[in-house]
Parts: C-alpha cells; sequence; structure tokens
C-alpha cells in the first residue's frame, strides 16, 4: 500500500489556501475531518493531510495507476487484460462499490457522495474497489433535499441533479447504476454525445444507457 492524494485537490487549492480562514482551506479541513471518521474495506482509507500543497493523503489502492474507469478503458484495447475482467470479477468489484456506498449512508449522520463515477472508484493489486473522492460529498442532516454544485460531468448525474433540484440518496443510486452499466457493457456512457446533449436527453427525454441481456433488470432499477 502506498500514498496518493485526493484526485484534483493540487489543482483546486492554491498556495494561498494554506492559510487559515480561506475557503478552501475550510474545504480541505472539512473533508479530511468526514475522512478521517470513516472506516471501511470499500471506502478509500484516509492517512493525513497536506498544507504544503493542500491535499488530503490517502492510501494509494490503484492497480497500474488506475480508477474503474481507467481500467475498463485498458481492457476495450487489451485482450490480456480483458481476460481477466470475468463477469464474477466485474459482478464482485461492482459489490465492492455498493457496499461502499451503502457505507456511507448508514452513517449517522449519512453521507451523500455527489460525485460518484467510474473515475472516483480505485482498484487495488487484488481487484477490489474502494470508494474515492469526497471532494463534493455533504453530510445530510435536516434537509432531505440537498442543494446542488456545479456539475463535472453530466454522464453520471441523476436527472434530478442535472435539473437543479438537488441531491438525494437516490441521486447516488443513479450514479452507481451508470457504474454498473460500465462494468457490465465496458462503454463510456453515452459516448456518442457531447456534455449538453446528455442534459437534454436525460432530462427531457428520460434517456438512460441502453442494457440488453440479463443485466438490463438489475441496472434499470436504479435508473429510475
Amino acid at each position: 500500500m502506498g500514498t496518493g492524494t485526493s484526485p484534483g485537490l493540487d489543482d483546486e487549492f492554491p498556495d494561498a489556501a494554506a492559510s487559515k480562514g480561506h475557503p478552501l482551506y475550510d474545504s480541505l479541513q472539512k473533508e479530511a475531518a468526514m475522512m478521517a471518521s470513516l472506516r471501511h474495506p470499500s471506502i478509500v482509507m484516509y492517512l493525513g493531510v497536506c498544507l504544503d500543497p493542500p491535499a488530503v493523503v490517502t492510501e494509494y489502492c490503484a492497480r497500474g495507476g488506475g480508477s474503474l474507469n481507467d481500467v475498463l478503458k485498458r481492457a476495450r484495447t487489451s485482450p490480456l487484460l480483458a481476460a481477466q475482467l470475468d463477469w464474477a470479477r466485474r459482478l464482485n468489484m461492482a459489490l465492492d462499490a455498493a457496499k461502499g456506498m451503502l457505507y456511507l449512508h448508514s452513517c449517522s449522520p449519512p453521507i451523500i457522495h455527489r460525485d460518484l463515477k467510474s473515475a472516483n472508484l480505485l482498484v487495488d493489486r487484488h481487484w477490489r474497489v474502494r470508494v474515492c473522492d469526497f471532494n463534493l460529498s455533504r453530510v445530510m442532516e435536516d434537509s432531505a433535499v440537498l442543494s446542488s454544485v456545479a456539475a463535472t460531468n453530466p454522464r453520471w448525474l441523476a436527472p434530478e441533479i442535472l435539473s437543479g433540484k438537488g441531491y438525494t440518496f437516490a441521486s447516488d443510486v443513479y450514479s452507481f447504476g451508470i457504474c454498473m452499466w460500465e462494468v457490465l457493457t465496458w462503454q463510456v456512457p453515452y459516448h456518442e454525445y457531447g456534455p449538453w446533449q446528455v442534459v437534454a436527453m436525460v432530462t427531457e427525454s428520460a434517456k438512460r444507457p441502453e442494457v440488453k441481456g440479463w443485466g438490463r433488470g438489475i441496472v434499470f432499477g436504479t435508473l429510475r
């Protein structure tokens, strides 16, 4: 096991953010405090916080430096890697992600990830998956519906998020369903469309990724 930093933090936090009272410093501290309280095999382990440059330090558990997104991308062009991703292994990877998300939702108070996607699911050398990147996570306390944040990529976001209605547990479930679709198909969701086309199709036309075969019922159950 090695160490790594929370994805994107090095770019998001300038040197000035290391000063107490800076909004980004406060954001970093909140993320670190939240991650320090989490202990689960399917959640990336928090190791500490660095102020210069500002970053949350976590265990490094990526297979060859990759996330689930990276693994599936390489598998599309590597017969050797593809041969290792049989149905049993892929389903176990999806189960790991589901266990991690169930743990977050079962915390007291519950935690909504808000940015779940295959790029935020790290794969270790034993093919186990851990949920990471809590930059957008928020603890659900009083309100059942949370204010939304700027979309980083609409391909994994639920229709209510893209419509500006806010986040709920169901939003994470939808994003998990998109990740399951990736595991089943090895494809990028809506790869043939641009981001704004995806937003329009998902919100106005209720479009969902196409699933054939036995996995259809499982995936579509999460994308309602």
